[in-house]
């Protein structure tokens, strides 16, 4: 008979029905055994996560929606041609002439406000 302080006996693996080791009585319990983890854990989560593509094909699409990325034409600062930067880029200038022009006209600026 089992003591009533007594934690419950572990539950048999779900992989291969043998016995878990037992938990050091923190977090969630385990539910495979160390020989059946890695096999069933990826099996299990990936079957979960296509099902769940599935099920919400517009959440799908817009997550990938979002992370494309959407081209945008803007002129350059020193050489005022256009030219095309992701959208969610910072560039200002066309090239790494024009990049370099730029950095020598700040550090020209700087040293006459000295």
């Amino acid at each position: 008979m089992r003591s009533l302080n007594a934690p419950p006996p572990p539950p048999p693996c779900a992989g291969c029905g043998g016995p878990l080791p037992s938990s050091s009585g923190r977090g969630r319990p385990r539910r495979y055994c160390s020989t059946c983890l890695p096999a069933t854990a990826a099996i299990e989560k990936a079957e979960l996560a296509r099902r769940w593509r599935q099920l919400n094909p517009d959440r799908v699409a817009s997550y990938n929606a979002e992370r494309r990325e959407v081209t945008s034409t803007v002129v350059c600062t020193v050489c005022a041609s256009p030219f095309e930067r992701p959208s969610k880029a910072r560039h200002e200038v066309c090239s790494h002439e024009c990049a370099l022009a730029r950095r020598r006209e700040r550090e020209r600026g700087r040293r006459d406000a000295a």
